[in-house]
């Protein structure tokens, strides 16, 4: 479980990733029973918002979610409504691990993969650092086992391609389940899950650092997981 006060260390944190060069901002937080809103003030007024969106911290995970410059009590009615629709889902890796690292600041540089599929639902995903014990999907677990050596990277199973196929896959299985239909095969998951996806990946860096917010190609073993899955590999589009 996450407390306040890991909180507002990640609200401090984030904050001041996302502050434009020369501008005081204030981290805001407010608690509810399933996590802490996050967001952003001037530092010299408390009274006007900087419009640039609400973060929730579940309490549970951990994992910080992104919504609109929306109030305060209506992010929190969306994300109890999200919360009971959603069907608890494997995970590639712990997330809460991921945002214990965070919180010592021991991250950097990393990537993030945003993956979006045909029907708008977007999946973005974190590279996974340290010896955390990782859950791939079997569908990309087979795809990287089965990869020639030269299409093979080091710790390329912890890339945020990797995971972001993984976790849609491992959500995609679960509402079939729910469902009481068969899970993917991989040809399906080529022919209807995937088709008309797009996939970028950025590069996080500390604030300041020029490099960060860059695309980033994928490596050797990613890319042979994108053609696995039907992505040409010049601009990550299906």
């Amino acid at each position: 479980m996450f407390t306040l006060d890991d909180a507002r260390r990640l609200a401090a944190s984030w904050v001041d990733r996302g502050r434009p060069d020369g501008e005081r901002r204030r981290p805001r937080v407010h608690e509810f029973d399933l996590g802490y809103v996050i967001w952003a003030v001037p530092a010299d007024d408390d009274r006007r918002e900087v419009g640039a969106g609400r973060g929730v911290m579940d309490k549970t995970t951990g994992e910080l979610s992104l919504w609109p410059s929306l109030p305060v009590s209506r992010i929190v009615e969306m994300f109890r409504d999200e919360r009971a629709r959603e069907i608890p889902a494997p995970r590639t890796w712990d997330p809460a691990r991921q945002t214990r690292r965070d919180l010592s600041r021991t991250g950097f540089p990393e990537h993030v993969t945003h993956l979006t599929l045909a029907d708008g639902r977007a999946q973005i995903s974190r590279s996974s650092k340290g010896d955390g014990e990782l859950n791939l999907h079997p569908l990309v677990a087979a795809a990287l086992a089965g990869a020639p050596p030269r299409s093979r990277e080091r710790a390329g199973e912890r890339c945020s391609e990797v995971a972001a196929f993984s976790d849609v896959l491992h959500r995609a299985d679960t509402q079939r389940r729910a469902d009481r239909r068969p899970t993917f095969s991989a040809d399906e998951a080529r022919a209807t899950l995937f088709r008309g996806a797009e996939i970028v990946t950025y590069r996080v860096c500390e604030p300041g650092d020029e490099l960060g917010g860059r695309t980033v190609p994928p490596c050797l073993s990613c890319q042979y997981l994108l053609g696995r899955f039907g992505f040409e590999l010049a601009g990550g589009r299906r």
